[in-house]
């Protein structure tokens, strides 16, 4: 680690109060929360509906599970609006989404502290 970089960390410890290895790791976790925000996954459609005035109702799930979020795709012969769905609520946007479901099943997870 650079010197740059350990004193950028001890100096975030200083001022949160929190131990060095604990800054370390709270930036671990954001950059992969903020990752996990904006990486929309492969998508697998599970059902196609058709409707009589040329619309049409779409959704998908991850192709590999790795959320639980839906993708519904509404279409009428004008527009095609694409609704993520987590939770039986509907949200404007994949992040918007993913964001409620990592603050709905998010756990602390233990780690090993260095001597």
């Amino acid at each position: 680690m650079s010197d740059l970089a350990k004193d950028a960390k001890e100096t975030a410890a200083k001022a949160t109060g929190l131990r060095p290895d604990q800054v370390e790791r709270a930036v671990e976790e954001y950059r992969k929360a903020a990752a996990a925000l904006h990486d929309e996954p492969e998508w697998v459609a599970i059902l196609h509906m058709s409707l009589r005035e040329g619309g049409g109702l779409h959704q998908y799930i991850a192709a590999a599970g790795e959320t639980k979020v839906m993708l519904q795709v509404e279409c009428d012969k004008r527009e095609q609006v694409n609704v993520y769905v987590f939770d039986g609520k509907p949200f404007e946007t994949y992040s918007e989404a993913r964001a409620a479901e990592l603050l709905a099943t998010v756990r602390p997870t233990p780690y090993e502290v260095s001597p």
